[in-house]
Order: structure tokens, then sequence, then C-alpha cells
């Protein structure tokens, strides 16, 4: 199931950039989900790689859970480019869940806002996927669903980080 979402959050490119670059944000962007998720992020030429891995414990995953009786490991994998400047113009997010045939995935791109004070927007487009019989349809629609919630949280995460 394809969509397309934009997000608008505070901070010039430059301090977007440094967050991007930060273990902290992505810890705080999933210490709801799993407070121990592992976090990788990895500043090499122009790229900015990040690889986080997340245990989903049963009671937030419910629907999913009762079939596989147990929680969900999710590996996420962001990648920034970066321009001429050192800011994080576009890149792209995946999202696999171990043991489930359902995948997300999304090519990301940050512009200037307009304005004062500064902002960044974020434009997503991409793909849910979930091939499991009878039901994968209805997960695919739950995800998309959820993603104006969880973009919401993205910005409540984006700017505590910003402000600390």
């Amino acid at each position: 199931m394809l969509f397309s979402k934009t997000l608008e959050c505070p901070g010039d490119s430059k301090s977007v950039t440094e967050m991007l670059k930060s273990t902290g944000y992505y810890r705080s962007r999933w210490k709801d989900l799993d407070p121990r998720a592992s976090v990788d992020v990895n500043v090499s030429g122009k790229q900015i790689r990040v690889t986080s891995s997340l245990d989903i414990p049963e009671a937030t995953v419910s629907a999913i859970s009762n079939m596989l009786n147990s929680g969900i490991q999710v590996r996420v994998v962001e990648i920034w480019d970066l321009d001429e400047n050192g800011n994080a113009t576009k890149g792209s997010i995946s999202a696999a869940l171990t043991g489930v045939p359902a995948k997300a995935s999304a090519t990301l791109k940050a512009t200037p806002g307009q304005g004062e004070p500064p902002t960044t927007v974020f434009r997503l487009h991409g793909d849910v996927t979930c091939t499991v019989p009878l039901i994968g349809t209805g997960l695919e629609r739950a995800v998309v669903k959820r993603l104006d919630q969880a973009l919401a949280h993205e910005t409540t995460v984006i700017k505590e980080f910003l402000t600390s």
C-alpha cells in the first residue's frame, strides 16, 4: 500500500542534520516501543547510516502477536545523503519485521521550511507490504493509518530533542 506524508519540524537544516547524527535522538524516538533499542549511527563521507533494532512487546502489537505468540523484532535502516554543506537533504528508510512477511520502505526528502523561526520539512513517499494471506491488506491499511500518529509522536520527539 503506497503512502505520502509530510512532517514539519522546528530547526534549520544544520540543527536537524546534527540531530540525525545523534544516537540520543534515535533512542528518544524508540524509547516508547523499546527503551533498550540498539542504535548504530555511522557518519562517513557524505552519508549518515542509522541501523536500529527494536524488540516490540506483545502488548504493543497484540493483533499480530496473537498469531505469532510472541513479540516482534523490527530492524530499521535509515540513510541520509549530505549535500555540499554537510546537511541532510534526501534519504531512505526501511523497516523489516523478523519472522513476519511484512516490510515498509520510503524515500525521504528534507527541505527548509518557510518563515521564522526556521523549520525543516520532511516528505516521505513509500510502500507498506504484508504478504500474510487473508489479512495482509488490512494490516497494510492499519499501518498506513497509524503513520499520522507516528509522525505526531516524531514531531514531539524532535521538538524535545532540539530544545534540550
